[in-house]
């Protein structure tokens, strides 16, 4: 990237948090318990970053899939528990997919108002500017599985479990299946956790979702350090899975390869490679 556009782009995105950071309270929600497990959207500070957004996000970017989309929400209203199993490749990922979402019309706008994405706790505990990010969406927090040996998180995770099971009617659930961004230094962030699997099958039905650009490459370093690009943007969707169903077909050819991996890990490869493999620029993927 040119180096003077660069330098805008770094310093539009700094007044911008700066802006952000004026409405919003770095206090709030700032540790989590199981009372505040769930943290629905702040929308004040929305607008203010889709305008930085829509800098980034060139022309060309949109949805592929989007009939696959929309049969996936008339699933969800005719009460079926719907789960969307999306890549995870940027700090940019739900704002990106939120101002995409909001370009495509009034019936994704609608769909993307019903995803309660499944998030880390680090996301509020860490740097302020990450939290005045990621408060601006409906969030369910959970501790992952290495940072589960106290007793808080635990609660904290049960008391999210039993807010998702408690809430499929209302909303559709967002997981990431990797639970940590994929970052090209580190190959086993592409790799899926094997604990995903029990999300899948309590849902009735499943879409894949990949992103295809970038809007905020990663970096080894913190957060705050990685620096914004323009990319064209697409939202790629598989067909929706009858979880059931795709579980049942999938167990029949693990049984019949005879396969040395257990199934939740021949399972959950699967999943990635769906994720991964409807892209177009093979080279932002792992092998598949």
């Amino acid at each position: 990237m040119d180096r003077e556009l660069e330098k805008k782009i770094l310093s539009d995105f700094h007044k911008t948090v700066e802006i952000m950071k004026k409405n919003s309270d770095p206090n709030h929600n700032a540790v989590i318990t199981t009372e505040n497990i769930f943290q629905p959207a702040y929308m004040k500070n929305r607008e203010i970053f889709k305008k930085f957004l829509d800098t980034l996000i060139l022309d060309g970017s949109g949805i592929e899939g989007a009939d696959n989309l929309l049969k996936f929400y008339n699933e969800f209203k005719a009460g079926k528990s719907c789960l969307i199993l999306s890549e995870h490749k940027s700090n940019f990922d739900v704002p990106v997919f939120f101002a995409v979402m909001y370009d495509e019309g009034d019936i994704f706008k609608e769909i993307f108002e019903k995803i309660v994405f499944v998030a880390g706790r680090k996301l509020n505990e860490e740097e302020f500017f990450v939290k005045s990010m990621a408060e601006q969406f409906h969030r369910v927090i959970v501790v992952p599985k290495t940072e589960t040996s106290d007793h808080m998180a635990l609660k904290i995770n049960f008391a999210t479990q039993k807010f998702i099971k408690e809430n499929k009617s209302n909303y559709i659930f967002l997981v990431f299946p990797t639970g940590t961004r994929s970052k090209p230094w580190e190959p086993d962030t592409y790799k899926p956790l094997r604990e995903v699997y029990n999300y899948i099958k309590s849902f009735d039905v499943v879409i894949f979702m990949s992103i295809d650009g970038n809007c905020l490459p990663p970096l080894p370093k913190k957060m705050s350090e990685e620096i914004p690009r323009k990319d064209v943007i697409r939202l790629i969707f598989s067909e929706p899975y009858d979880t059931k169903k795709l579980i049942e077909e999938k167990k029949l050819e693990w049984e019949k390869t005879n396969n040395s991996k257990e199934f939740k890990e021949f399972f959950m490869d699967f999943i990635m490679y769906k994720i991964y493999s409807q892209k177009k620029r093979r080279e932002e993927c792992p092998t598949v």
